[in-house]
């Protein structure tokens, strides 16, 4: 697979996977009620954040962090008093967004092919994500990607 491509066959399963700490270019974090316009505000956030996406995988980050934030409101019974939080680094060759929950968490395996119009959000996250893994938190759950792009 060539490096230009946004799949990787070798992803991290392991619920203890957690992204590098490195110091990012610009960062961005936003706290959103965990209601159903949750995954809209969390693009607008994105998209408003002052540079801190790159146009390079512009469409793609906010794909996946629309499926994670949908995922976090579905899946960890969180409601509109509950809070969904987004962080986004941009590194030199790359975007890692993390979404944070209160959620139990689950351990996140190999998705499925799916046929269904529903339930594509972890599919979607492996096929486009460079990397990516759902990890336990002290507080919930946290579930994260890596897309590398060329500056």
């Amino acid at each position: 697979m060539s490096s230009t491509s946004s799949h990787r066959s070798d992803h991290n399963w392991a619920p203890h996977a957690v992204p590098q700490a490195l110091e990012p270019a610009e960062s961005l974090a936003v706290e959103l009620s965990a209601g159903p316009m949750a995954g809209v505000e969390a693009r607008r956030a994105l998209l408003a954040g002052n540079g801190a996406l790159p146009s390079a995988v512009r469409d793609e980050v906010l794909l996946l962090v629309t499926e994670l934030v949908t995922n976090a409101v579905r899946h960890a019974n969180a409601g509109p008093d509950r809070a969904v939080r987004v962080e986004l680094s941009r590194l030199s060759d790359c975007v890692r967004v993390a979404v944070f929950d209160g959620g139990a968490g689950f351990t996140a395996g190999p998705p499925a092919e799916r046929d269904e119009a529903d339930g594509w959000g972890l599919v979607l996250v492996d096929r486009v994500a460079d990397r990516w893994a759902v990890t336990p938190t002290a507080s919930g759950t946290c579930a994260w990607f890596e897309l590398r792009y060329q500056s």
